[in-house]
């Protein structure tokens, strides 16, 4: 991604979600109202148009993006039902790493009436989404932050130092798709942030993949066509994990694993028996860990 550039993979995800809303049949999987609006012109011509919606979607053109929207309402919906889990134990801040178009702020007033929520992503993309709400004209809760960050030149430790954001109470950090796009130093290098800088309980919900796929190796023809979308926007996608390396990572910057589902675990739990035939990428995890060391070093700056 181009360091002045708004991220057009945040313009996408915006719009799978909004399929998944407007034309995938029930149950829905995750439900954004606020999707097809936080997206671009563009997506939202096609989107509301349904003759050119099935010219594209129902053809071998966009036809194999189906997955790639089954991958994305998974994983919000993961990372909901498990925040929904921490708020009911006492997590009072929540911190979308890479927040895109997420609609969370706007979707769940009933949670963000008492739960501060952190948005942190490229400064670019965040003017771009701030404009989009104005234009809605829909206002965010008061206990509602922007924080700009690169985590390519910048800390989350340092954009945290400079918010509202409390070391000593409880957080829940959702890292969703976006991990993938960062350099492999820049990723442990927010883990460890995340680990230094929550307090000990906190939890973080990310995705990730192995490096073969992105190597273009073992990985079906749906995630190679994804790869080559992901290169032509500008945004390719550089890093994956081998599960058991980053299991010792994880454990080596202070986390506990609680909890890595597999493609075939995570249809069982959101996909099954499905009508419209619906289902999710081969090679993405979704993964559930919390901060367990005993020390953090003070917020970096």
């Amino acid at each position: 991604m181009k360091a002045d550039k708004a991220s057009r993979t945040s313009d996408v995800t915006a719009a799978m979600r909004a399929i998944h809303l407007v034309r995938h049949g029930e149950p829905k999987i995750f439900k954004d109202p606020y999707a097809l609006r936080l997206t671009s012109r563009r997506w939202r011509t096609i989107i509301g148009n349904p003759l050119l919606y099935r010219l594209l979607f129902r053809t071998d053109l966009y036809g194999w993006i189906h997955p790639v929207i089954g991958d994305i309402v998974a994983r919000t919906r993961y990372a909901e039902d498990l925040l929904d889990s921490a708020v009911r134990q006492g997590v009072s801040q929540y911190v979308l790493l890479g927040a895109g178009m997420d609609s969370f702020a706007l979707r769940r007033p009933e949670w963000t009436a008492s739960l501060m929520v952190f948005e942190i992503d490229h400064p670019a993309t965040q003017q771009r989404k701030k404009k989009r709400i104005a234009a809605m004209g829909t206002p965010l809760p008061k206990n509602h932050f922007f924080l700009p960050v690169d985590f390519e030149r910048e800390s989350l430790a340092a954009a945290l130092s400079r918010s509202s954001f409390s070391t000593e109470a409880p957080a829940f950090f959702s890292w969703l798709g976006t991990l993938v796009y960062i350099e492999k130093h820049a990723a442990l290098q927010t883990l460890s942030d995340v680990a230094s800088c929550a307090a000990k309980g906190s939890r973080i919900v990310f995705t990730y993949c192995e490096p073969e796929p992105l190597e273009g190796k073992t990985s079906s023809e749906t995630f190679q066509r994804m790869l080559r979308a992901t290169r032509r926007r500008g945004e390719p996608m550089v890093t994956g994990f081998h599960d058991e390396a980053l299991l010792g990572e994880l454990h080596r910057l202070g986390f506990r694993v609680e909890e890595r589902l597999f493609p075939d675990e995570i249809r069982r739990r959101y996909f099954w028996n499905r009508t419209d035939g619906l289902t999710m990428l081969d090679h993405f995890r979704f993964l559930c860990a919390r901060v367990v060391r005993e020390e953090r070093p003070a917020l970096a700056v």
